[in-house]
C-alpha cells in the first residue's frame, strides 16, 4: 500500500519586547552575524 502525504511550508513566527532603543536592539541582534550572506 503506497500512500502520500502533503507537506506545507509553515512559517515561524515569534515575537519579543525589549525595553531598548530600536537602534540599539539591532545593533546587538546583528553585533552575531560575521559573515555577511552572499549576493548574487
Amino acid at each position: 500500500m503506497t500512500s502520500v502525504t502533503d507537506i506545507t511550508d509553515a512559517p515561524v513566527r515569534k515575537s519579543v519586547t525589549v525595553r531598548t532603543t530600536a537602534e540599539h536592539a539591532f545593533q546587538v541582534f546583528t553585533s552575531s552575524i560575521v559573515t555577511p550572506l552572499a549576493t548574487a
